[in-house]
């Protein structure tokens, strides 16, 4: 599923999973809630660097286009809902 949904389609719109940023880094989406104050959807994100740490950004940020350089990309990538398995040895 193409990540550039339409902000206000229900959250289930936007898949659980991996995304690149457009800055190169990985990060697991784990869920969406609400903020209490604007009632904005908000997207629970963990990176999958450094420390691990966890953030929030509102959902219509996270899906909107972004222009870099001259050329307009998704802000996050969608890459797949599980990350690949190791290979065994």
């Amino acid at each position: 599923m193409d990540p550039l949904i339409n902000p206000s389609l229900p959250p289930q719109a936007l898949p659980l999973g991996y995304y690149q940023h457009l800055k190169g880094g990985v990060y697991r989406v784990l869920g969406l809630a609400r903020d209490t104050s604007s009632e904005a959807w908000m997207v629970y994100y963990q990176c999958q660097y450094g420390d691990w740490s966890y953030w929030v950004r509102p959902l219509a940020e996270f899906v909107e286009p972004v222009t870099r350089d001259g050329q307009t990309q998704a802000r996050f990538r969608f890459l797949a809902e599980q990350w690949p398995e190791a290979p065994a040895p």
